[in-house]
Order: structure tokens, then C-alpha cells, then sequence
């Protein structure tokens, strides 16, 4: 992983100012749909964690209200706008994106293959945080407002993590940001190995870059201000693949979940 502090500023990169405006995102595109995350467990430290991929719908304009009302009560909102892919719902912002003088994908996009999923975002406020997990890409990601703390585990940290059985097996029963040394009992009973595991924290704030390798476990949580990334899932390089393809590193560690005992 590497971090690149300050990559990128409002005057080559418009969005990282104006994606922070509700007023300019409720002019620009207010109306439409969106889907949102709405299923949602509270960890020990009252953060809400967000288990599952969006499914509610809800007018954009009304989710920057509530997010602009959980801000003013400090208190956190129902719905986390997670993992939406801008193209198919929002295509103004990556309108705005892709007419920057400057992006993250024309600076770095050299180092990465094709990207065929397009630009995703995760937009939210007071601690929104996604359960532990791996994707299967390359992810180049930009904070554009607030802050981000990312928990990030090397992917031989699997035997550790008690990855949920198929077709979960991308996420990791292990709750985000909890200590290997300082476990609750009941989780040291039911995942006893999570004490060897080496998590590396990382905050990031807006203009900062994160590069996260395919297959590299990570937990995420926002600041409890409002939040948002955006996210390239790119595939490898070329170079990279002659060390070895996609598709073999994806079936190595496919091959190491199922050497571990699979937990739901």
C-alpha cells in the first residue's frame, strides 16, 4: 500500500472543492435515485457498520439531508451512500470528474490496467464504517471531503481474519478495528488466531491518495464529520501481471480461504 499525501488540490481537481457543496450537488443532480446502504449492526464502540452492498433507494437530495441533519444533532443517519457506482446513477459528478484538468486516474492511471467498473463512491458522516474485507482489484482511492481511517491487513493475515463462507468469502467475521492483543472473550473464543493478526492503520483527509493492492484486507470508518471517496477498482498492470495474473493471485487466495476454517 502507499499513501500520497496532498496528491491532488481543488485548482487541477474541481470535485475535491465542489463535491463537498451540498448546495452544488443538489443543483447538479438532486433528483436522481440513489442507492443506499441500509442494513447495519452497532460495533462496541457505537460505530454503525454497514454489512451489505446498497439496496434502499432514496431521491440524492433527500440523503444530503440527512446526512446534513445527523450533522446538526450529531447523530448518525440510517442510510450509508456506499459503493455506488456514479456512472450508472450519478454520471453529472462523473462528468465533472472526467472534465478535470487533472485526475487521479490521468496522473496514476500509468501504473494500473484498464478500469472497467468505472468510479464508486462512499459518502457519509458520523463514523460510517464498512466491515473488514478484500476486493479483488487493484483500488486507487481519493478522499475528497472529511476524513478516512483505513485498517489494512496483508492478505496472509487470512488464517486470522475467519473469512464468511462462499458466496461471502470477501468479508472477514473479525469486527473492524478491534486489537489483536485486547479482544472481547467471546470473540477470542470464536476466532482465536486474530490475536497473531498485523493490522496497519491509516488516516487519510481530504487531497490524500491511497493505494490499496488487490486482495489486501482493510476495515473502513469515516470521521464524524461528512465523507466522502472515490474509488478506481482498477485491473494490474501488464508488468505486474508477468509476476503473475489476476486471476492465478485471485485463485492463490481463494485456495488460502479455504485452507482456514470458514466461519459465518
Amino acid at each position: 500500500p502507499v499513501v500520497i499525501s496532498g496528491a491532488i488540490d481543488a485548482s487541477e481537481f474541481p470535485p475535491l472543492r465542489n463535491f463537498a457543496d451540498f448546495d452544488y450537488l443538489r443543483q447538479r443532480c438532486g433528483s436522481k435515485p440513489v442507492k443506499v446502504k441500509g442494513d447495519l449492526v452497532q460495533d462496541r464502540d457505537g460505530r454503525k457498520v454497514f454489512v451489505t452492498d446498497p439496496t434502499v433507494e432514496v431521491p440524492f437530495a433527500e440523503y444530503l439531508d440527512l446526512v446534513e441533519e445527523a450533522e446538526r444533532k450529531q447523530t448518525a443517519p440510517a442510510f450509508y451512500m456506499g459503493k455506488v457506482p456514479l456512472s450508472e446513477e450519478l454520471p453529472e459528478l462523473v462528468e465533472d470528474i472526467e472534465t478535470a484538468p487533472s485526475t487521479p486516474l490521468t496522473k496514476y492511471g500509468h501504473c494500473f490496467g484498464p478500469n472497467p467498473k468505472g468510479i464508486h463512491t462512499y459518502f457519509g458522516c458520523s463514523r460510517n464504517t464498512t466491515a473488514t474485507h478484500f476486493d479483488p482489484s487493484e483500488n486507487l482511492l481519493l478522499v475528497v471531503a472529511g476524513s478516512k481511517t483505513f485498517e489494512l491487513y496483508h492478505p496472509s493475515d487470512v488464517d486470522c481474519l475467519y473469512p464468511t463462507k462462499p458466496p461471502g468469502y470477501t468479508n472477514s467475521v473479525v469486527p473492524p478495528f478491534v486489537a489483536p492483543g485486547s479482544m472481547p472473550s467471546d470473540l477470542e473464543a470464536r476466532c482465536p488466531n486474530y490475536c497473531h493478526a498485523q493490522p496497519v492503520r491509516v488516516d487519510l483527509s481530504a487531497g490524500d491518495m491511497l493505494y490499496l493492492p488487490i486482495c489486501w484486507w482493510h476495515g473502513v470508518t469515516g470521521g464524524s464529520e461528512r465523507n466522502m471517496i472515490l474509488n478506481w477498482w482498477c485491473e494490474m498492470h501488464p508488468r505486474k501481471q508477468m509476476v503473475g495474473s489476476e486471476t492465478e493471485g485471485a485463485r492463490a487466495a481463494l485456495l488460502a480461504v479455504k485452507r482456514s476454517e470458514a466461519y459465518r
